[in-house]
């Protein structure tokens, strides 16, 4: 999952600066921060490339949000900003394209009951979109939640929520298929860790399938809005707890790049994306490219 998560990661890291939000603390990024990132997509890519014939559901994933947020970075990224960077962002985004199109054939051949599980999640670029209406979020600590939740959230219900709402497996053609029990799953406040962050994922679904309707009953898109501050605070609370006591790459850093990944996809940049973890984390890779061994994709 790593891989994964760490595509994001500088995803997030290139966007933010090329596309110039408000003025924030991230405004320490700097061109060598981007160039490093762009590296880093790159010789990641090449990785995936490379080895191919390995390629399993999760790196699928990441190569689609690699051609997705490079993509999408483009088309939103300042032309008076770019500084010829986006020219290099089209170049890196086009080779994406080449490599998910040459990789679909053996993550279905690798993983084939996970491909059909969460095919349709693979069939296009994916771009984690902002879940706060476009704004810039901020965390609120008056929103800590008091206590953990004492609902466990089984793998297997998880996995049939993601497939409802993405219309894939036993669930193909009926996309945006939300039940009760699943909204209950994905609002349930208390929630750590893994927990809290996949549920934040299914919020990201929800809004990339076009699911609004499906929550309508449900206070819609405003009872996401203010879920994502809400789990993004308790999430934030975690991770400085992480830094406190000292980040141990070999048992944090996974968590720690899925923490930064989608609450600073969902819109709190300010909070989560920021160049001195950014360059921590750069110390991670490897040589090759990657930054841990790649696994199927679980939730």
């Amino acid at each position: 999952m790593q891989l994964l998560l760490w595509t994001q990661v500088l995803l997030l890291t290139s966007a933010s600066t090329l596309i110039r939000p408000q003025p924030n603390r991230n405004a320490a990024f700097t061109p060598d921060h981007v160039s490093q990132t762009l590296d880093s997509l790159e010789k990641l890519l090449q990785y995936f490339d490379k080895n191919r014939g390995s390629l399993i559901v999760d790196s699928m994933w990441a190569i689609r949000m690699i051609q997705g947020g490079l993509e999408d970075t483009v088309r939103k990224a300042h032309q008076d900003n770019a500084a010829g960077i986006l020219d290099r962002v089209s170049g890196i985004a086009a080779y994406a394209r080449q490599v998910s199109e040459r990789g679909l054939f053996y993550a279905k051949r690798n993983a084939a009951v996970q491909f059909e599980k969460f095919s349709e999640l693979l069939s296009r670029p994916f771009v984690y979109e902002n879940l706060l209406g476009g704004t810039i979020g901020r965390i609120d600590s008056s929103l800590i939640f008091p206590q953990e939740s004492r609902l466990n959230i089984e793998p297997k219900e998880s996995d049939d929520c993601l497939m409802g709402t993405i219309g894939s497996g036993h669930y193909k053609g009926l996309k945006c298929t939300i039940t009760d029990k699943c909204w209950k799953q994905i609002t349930d406040k208390g929630q750590r860790e893994y927990s809290i962050t996949h549920q934040l994922l299914f919020f990201f679904l929800i809004k990339h399938y076009n699911c609004s309707d499906a929550i309508n009953s449900k206070g819609g898109e405003v009872a996401v809005a203010q879920l994502a501050k809400a789990f993004c605070t308790n999430i934030y609370n975690e991770m400085e707890g992480i830094f406190s006591r000292g980040v141990d790459p070999g048992v944090d850093q996974d968590l720690v790049m899925e923490q930064i990944m989608f609450c600073g996809g969902a819109g709190f940049v300010e909070d989560f994306v920021r160049p001195s973890v950014l360059e921590m984390m750069l110390d991670w890779r490897r040589d090759d490219g990657c930054y841990a061994p790649t696994m199927v994709l679980t939730f």
